[in-house]
């Protein structure tokens, strides 16, 4: 897990980070919001950056070379499986988002222990 320092580089470093991480090239078209979570289950207080990077073939996730240490698998969900199957605080996000207006900076809910 890095940092909040590191993981908040400039937008433009998302590309190295995606391609560190998943092994692909995307364009990143702009910040959507940055969501503060409390520390939750041993883990340190964290923020999720969350970038557009527009609309991609599905089939990209094939060419993904995950990282190991860090990433299991990607799969495409629809919004049912993401609230049987996520994490709270990425639930919440992701509704958060299908929502709309997010502010650039939001505070996630202390999820339950």
């Amino acid at each position: 897990m890095e940092s909040s320092r590191s993981a908040s580089r400039r937008p433009s470093d998302s590309c190295a980070e995606l391609q560190e991480e998943l092994g692909i090239t995307v364009e990143v078209r702009g910040l959507i919001t940055v969501n503060w979570l409390p520390a939750w289950r041993g883990w340190d207080d964290a923020c999720i950056f969350l970038f557009d990077l527009g609309v991609v073939d599905s089939q990209v996730t094939e060419g993904m070379t995950l990282q190991a240490t860090e990433i299991k698998s990607v799969r495409w969900c629809d919004p049912a499986t993401v609230r049987e199957r996520g994490a709270a605080a990425a639930i919440e996000l992701l509704e958060a988002v299908a929502a709309g207006n997010l502010p650039t900076y939001r505070e996630a809910p202390k999820a339950a222990e």
